[in-house]
C-alpha cells in the first residue's frame, strides 16, 4: 500500500528515526532539562506566594477597593471573632448559601464537619447532608444534629444509576435539593473555621468570580499520610502558575479542590453541574475545567487558615485514594502520564540516588556532583515554600525523595488499575459503565 510515492514501510521507518532522535536528544540533555524544570517549579512556588489570595488575611477582603463591613473589616486579630455577628460586603446583601455535604460511611467525621458548619458567622445559609447509602452510623449522627437545628437537613441518597460515579451522583442530588444563590460543595471529612464561609463569599463577590476553590490544610497523622499527602499541596502550589491560570481561558491550567468549591448557582447550572460530568472520577478538576471552558471566572485561594481536612486515615486509604485520582487527573492519557512521571523521576530522584552512591564508593565527575547538589537545593526550596504555606512540619521538605518515589509507584498503579477498570474507592468500583461505580 502506498501513500503518494511513499510506502508505509518508509513512513514507519522515518517515524522510528524521528522517535529515536528525540529520545537520544532528551537522554543526552536530560540533566540540563531536569535542572530547568526544577528552576521553573521553584519560580512558580515563589510567584504563587503573591499570586494566590489567602482566606482570612486582609488583602483577601480588599480586592478592588471593597471590604467586609460590620465587624469583618479587621485584620488577623478578628480571626477568632464570635459567630453570630452580622455581615455585609460593601453594603451589598449577602447571598444565601447552600452548603452541600455528600457523606458515605463518614461516621467518624460527619459530626465534627456539621458542627463546624453550624458555627459559621454568616447570616443566611443552609446545610444539606446527603447520606450516600452508608452502612455505618453516618445517617444517625447527621439526623441527630438535624433534629436540633433548622439549618441542617438530612437527605437520603437514591441508589446509584448506571453510568454515574458515586460521589458525582451524590453531589448532583444535593444540588437538586439546594435553594441558595451560592453552592458550597465540601467533604464530610473537613472542618471549617467560623469565618470560612464569610471569607469565601467575600472573595467570590470581590473578584466577581463564578467559582472559588481552595486548598485546605491537610491533617496528616499516620506515617503514610505524612509521607504521601503533602504531594497534593506541592503539585498545586509548585506546578500550577495560579496568576496566569486565573487570567487565561485555558481549561488545562484550571484546578478544583472538591473539599472546598463555592459556586454561583447560576454558573453551576450553566456548565451543566455534576450531571455534565457524571462519569468523571476526578469531578472537582472536571468542574473547574468546565467553568474555564465556558469563559466563567475562576479563582484559586489558599484556604489553609479557614478549612482543614483529613482525607485519609491509614495506608490503605492513602493508596486507594491516590490510585483513583492520579491517572484521571492527567486526563487518563498514558503518554502524557508516563512523560510526567519520567520528568519528575529524573529531576527529583536521580540527583539523590547519585549523591547516595557516593556513600557506597561510587566515583562521579565533579560536575555531576555539583549538578546533583544544585538540583537537591532547588527541590528543597520549592518543598519548603509549599510546606510552610500548607502548614506542614519543618521536617517535611526532607522527605521529598521518599514522597516522590512512593507517589510515582502509586501513580503507576493508578494507570494499570484504571485501564483495567479495577480502581475502587470505599468499596465501589470506579467504572462508570458498571451498575456499581
Amino acid at each position: 500500500m502506498h501513500v503518494g510515492a511513499i510506502t508505509w514501510w518508509d513512513f514507519m521507518e522515518a517515524t522510528y528515526r524521528v522517535i529515536t532522535f528525540v529520545a537520544e536528544f532528551l537522554w543526552d540533555n536530560h540533566r540540563l532539562l531536569g535542572l530547568l524544570f526544577l528552576i521553573a517549579v521553584m519560580l512558580i512556588a515563589v510567584w504563587n506566594l503573591r499570586a494566590m489570595t489567602t482566606l482570612g488575611r486582609p488583602r483577601s477582603r480588599m480586592a478592588r477597593g471593597r471590604s467586609l463591613e460590620a465587624g469583618a473589616d479587621a485584620g488577623p486579630a478578628s480571626a477568632d471573632a464570635a459567630p453570630g455577628s452580622s455581615a455585609s460586603i460593601a453594603g451589598r446583601r449577602l447571598p444565601r448559601v447552600s452548603v452541600l455535604v455528600p457523606a458515605g460511611n463518614e461516621e467518624k467525621n460527619i459530626g465534627r464537619c456539621i458542627e463546624s458548619l453550624l458555627a459559621q458567622d454568616y447570616p443566611d445559609f443552609e446545610v444539606l447532608v446527603l447520606d450516600d447509602e452508608s452502612t455505618d452510623g453516618t445517617a444517625a449522627v447527621a439526623a441527630a444534629l438535624a433534629s436540633s437545628s433548622v439549618t441542617v437537613r438530612l437527605v437520603c441518597g437514591r441508589p446509584l444509576p448506571v453510568g454515574w460515579v458515586g460521589k458525582v451522583w451524590a453531589c448532583h442530588q444535593l444540588s437538586q435539593e439546594a435553594d441558595g444563590e451560592l453552592y458550597l460543595f465540601t467533604d464530610a471529612d473537613t472542618w471549617h473555621h467560623p469565618l470560612s464561609l464569610r471569607d469565601a463569599v467575600a472573595e467570590l463577590l470581590a473578584e466577581d468570580a463564578d467559582l472559588v476553590t481552595g486548598l485546605p490544610r491537610q491533617e496528616t497523622r499516620s506515617i503514610a499520610e505524612r509521607v504521601v499527602v503533602p504531594v497534593i499541596s506541592w503539585a498545586m502550589l509548585s506546578l500550577l502558575p495560579i496568576g496566569v491560570a486565573q487570567r487565561i481561558r485555558t481549561p488545562l491550567l484550571s484546578a478544583g479542590i472538591g473539599q472546598f468549591m463555592l459556586f454561583r448557582a447560576a454558573a453551576y447550572r450553566a456548565v451543566g453541574g455534576h450531571g455534565a460530568i457524571k462519569d468523571e472520577v476526578v469531578d472537582d478538576m472536571a468542574l473547574a475545567r468546565s467553568v474555564r471552558s465556558e469563559g466563567l471566572r475562576w479563582r484559586f485561594v489558599d484556604a489553609v487558615p479557614r478549612v482543614s481536612c483529613r482525607m485519609y486515615r491509614d495506608r490503605r486509604g492513602v493508596v486507594e485514594g491516590l490510585t483513583k485520582s492520579i491517572f484521571p487527573a492527567l486526563g487518563s492519557n498514558v503518554p502524557l502520564t508516563l512523560a510526567v512521571f519520567t520528568v519528575v523521576a529524573f529531576s527529583y530522584l536521580e540527583p539523590v540516588v547519585l549523591l547516595g552512591g557516593l556513600v557506597f564508593g561510587w566515583t562521579l565527575p565533579v560536575e555531576t556532583v555539583v549538578w546533583a547538589l544544585v538540583c537537591i537545593g532547588l527541590a528543597l526550596v520549592s518543598w519548603t515554600i509549599v510546606s510552610r504555606r500548607a502548614g506542614y512540619p519543618a521536617y517535611q521538605p526532607l522527605l521529598y525523595p521518599l514522597t516522590i518515589a512512593v507517589v510515582l509507584a502509586i501513580g503507576l498503579r493508578s494507570v494499570v488499575l484504571t485501564v483495567l477498570g479495577r480502581a475502587t474507592w470505599k468499596g465501589r468500583r470506579l467504572a462508570p459503565d458498571d451498575t456499581v461505580a
